[in-house]
Order: structure tokens, then C-alpha cells, then sequence
């Protein structure tokens, strides 16, 4: 696994999710606040029901009660939504042996954190950390995805995700791609473009799977592309000009080397 991957993942310390930065006190903008008294039933101040425009009186203590009761019912699903004692020992514990770099066993007890709560972003975001230094790329990615779904406790990490994604994605594509699953390979790489596009690599990789499962048009395709996002890149010229050379059309194929060493 590159350093620059793992400094990605390991970087900064994560705490057990705790109540207050929970999304469903997140999520009370003043719109969800007024959405969800209606959905509630609690009466709006001057008027038994409310109308298409009318924004309440804040001040108006039958709303500020309202408010009050509806924060206290949110507050109450933040506190039933926690995780367990039990998911945060585990977690806490895997997170120490992921410390200490005994990885696999860091993966064993960050699986069990995850299955007792399979919200618990923390516990998710260190167990792609666990599996992405055991090369398993697609647990990886997998639970990495679900922790940036459900959010972490430190917001800076959930914003690392995306291109943590995007290099996993290939990591696992070139695994794929070695032990001749060129289907599967092709899909990583196509997931990895999902996370960072514009990546000409990997549209050239697509591009040398789809020619060993013989699809020389979508080969072709995917040449283009790469040429596309990085012009300067000079394997797809090389290999466009393999598959005109093959098919007996001489003068594209001596335009398209003569592009390569440009």
C-alpha cells in the first residue's frame, strides 16, 4: 500500500460518534424544523393550520414550545441512535491495534463494531483503514463508502474519502486486472474514475482489458478518452496504432506512432 494512501487513512484520530454531532441534530435547518411540527401535529401561533406562506412568530411561546419539544424528540432519536457500549469497546479496540499495525485482528474487531452498528462511520472509516493495509481493496472501498454515507466524527476525514475511493478503486483494478479478471477490472477502473475523473490511466487501462475480451471498438473508445483527458500521454497513441496497424489501415497507424513520440 503507497504512503500517501495510508498517511490518507490513518491521519488524525477518530472519536466515538457522540450525540451532538450526530446528523439528526445536523439536519434541523429552520425548513425541516417547520416540516417536521406539521408532520407532528403541534399548533403554529395565530393560525390552526398553516398556510402555503405564513412563516410563524418565533417569539410566540405556543412555536418556542413547539421548538422545544421538537428538539427534545430529536435529541431523544440522536441518544437511541448512538452506538452501543459494546460497538464503541470494540471499536476502540480495534482502533489500537490498528495503531499498533496488527492489522488483521484491527479488522476483525472493527467488523464486529460494525455489525453491532452499521451507521457507526467511525468504526467504518478505520476498518477500510484495516483492510487497505491487508490489500483487501474492495472490503476497503466498501466500507470506506459506507463511511462516508453515514459521516464521521471528524468531518476532514470524511472529506479524504472520495480520492481515498478513487486510488482503492484502481489498486483493486490492477489486482483484478493481474489475475485476468479483465470484466471486474474494468469495472474498478471505471469506479475510480467515478471518484477522480479525468484520470487518463485509467481510461487507458479500460482500454487494454476491453482488447484482451477482443471488444476492439469499445478498446478504441476508451483510447480516446484517455488521449482526451491527458494528450501528452503517449501509450494510447501506441496502442490506436496496433489496432489500425492490425486491421491493414497502414497510414492511420504510422499517424497515430508518429503522435506517440511527438
Amino acid at each position: 500500500m503507497e504512503a500517501s494512501t495510508r498517511k490518507g487513512l490513518q491521519q488524525g484520530e477518530l472519536r466515538p460518534r457522540g450525540w451532538l454531532l450526530y446528523p439528526a441534530i445536523r439536519s434541523l435547518t429552520t425548513a425541516s424544523l417547520l416540516s417536521r411540527l406539521s408532520d407532528l401535529h403541534l399548533p403554529l401561533p395565530g393560525h390552526p393550520k398553516r398556510t402555503k406562506n405564513h412563516c410563524p412568530d418565533a417569539m410566540n411561546s405556543n412555536f418556542v414550545r413547539s421548538l422545544a419539544t421538537l428538539a427534545l424528540l430529536a435529541c431523544l432519536q440522536a441518544a437511541d441512535a448512538a452506538p452501543s457500549s459494546e460497538a464503541v469497546a470494540h471499536y476502540r479496540s480495534g482502533y489500537e491495534l490498528l495503531r499498533a499495525r496488527d492489522f488483521r485482528n484491527a479488522a476483525i474487531e472493527l467488523e464486529q463494531a460494525v455489525q453491532l452498528d452499521s451507521a457507526y462511520g467511525d468504526a467504518l472509516y478505520a476498518l477500510g483503514t484495516a483492510h487497505a493495509s491487508l490489500q483487501d481493496f474492495n472490503k476497503s472501498a466498501l466500507a470506506l463508502e459506507a463511511a462516508f454515507r453515514h459521516g464521521t466524527s471528524r468531518p476532514e476525514l470524511a472529506e479524504r474519502i472520495p480520492r481515498l475511493l478513487g486510488d482503492l478503486h484502481f489498486k483493486a483494478a490492477l489486482k483484478s486486472r493481474k489475475q485476468r479478471r479483465y470484466g471486474e477490472a474494468i469495472d474498478h477502473f471505471g469506479q475510480s474514475l467515478t471518484y477522480r475523473p479525468g484520470n487518463a490511466q485509467a481510461h487507458f487501462s479500460i482500454g487494454t482489458c476491453h482488447l484482451q475480451l477482443r471488444r476492439r471498438e469499445e478498446a478504441r473508445g476508451a483510447f480516446l478518452a484517455a488521449i482526451e483527458a491527458d494528450a501528452g500521454y503517449k501509450w494510447p497513441y501506441v496502442s490506436l496504432g496496433n489496432i489500425h496497424r492490425r486491421a491493414g489501415e497502414l497510414r492511420q497507424a504510422r499517424s497515430m506512432y508518429e503522435k506517440a513520440i511527438s
